[in-house]
């Protein structure tokens, strides 16, 4: 057996360790050293991230995930159906100026009289047509991009001095598309 005296870095202290035959010098070094230096023990310093870090942020990315992906698709809805409004609101000038040169009267404002013009079928891709009848517009959806052939109506209600006003119904309603 023989003894060795060697100095630990960082703690400066001289410490005695025996060599065996057959055990090297680095072994007995580690085996002696004070567990805040020894290999798996104390402060170290640990590249990357844990498996519980990866896992806690994999599941904060699937609530935000479920959340998000209904609220997207509502909102793709609802940008779609904009198509069909649009088709409908351009026809309220017209109709608007219709029942104002005939004093009230509704029944003359139809598709194809001299100021409405015919009715317009499948202006874009989610529109199928819009009618006008009795001056009531009506705007239909295609069933394509989950529109479902909503329904976008608009009533006109006309007040002598009050001047006309403008419901929104259909079953765009019910669909939460308008």
């Amino acid at each position: 057996m023989v003894v060795d005296k060697m100095v630990t870095p960082g703690i400066k202290q001289v410490q005695e360790t025996k060599l065996e035959a057959g055990v090297s010098q680095d072994a007995v070094r580690i085996a002696n050293m004070p567990a805040s230096n020894a290999v798996g023990g104390g402060r170290r310093f640990r590249e990357g991230f844990t498996l519980i870090e990866l896992m806690i942020v994999v599941v904060i990315i699937a609530i935000l995930a479920t959340l998000a992906v209904p609220s997207y698709q509502s909102y793709v809805k609802r940008s779609r159906f904009v198509e069909v409004m649009h088709q409908g609101e351009s026809r309220k000038a017209l109709v608007s100026a219709c029942i104002t040169v005939n004093l009230g009267n509704m029944t003359t404002c139809d598709n194809n009289s001299a100021s409405i013009g015919p009715a317009i079928t499948n202006a874009s891709t989610y529109h199928a047509s819009t009618t006008v009848n009795d001056a009531t517009i009506t705007s239909s959806a295609t069933t394509k991009g989950g529109l479902e052939g909503g329904v976008f109506v608009l009533t006109p209600s006309y007040g002598s001095g009050k001047g006309i006003s403008w419901t929104i119904s259909g079953n765009c309603t019910d669909l939460q598309l308008c």
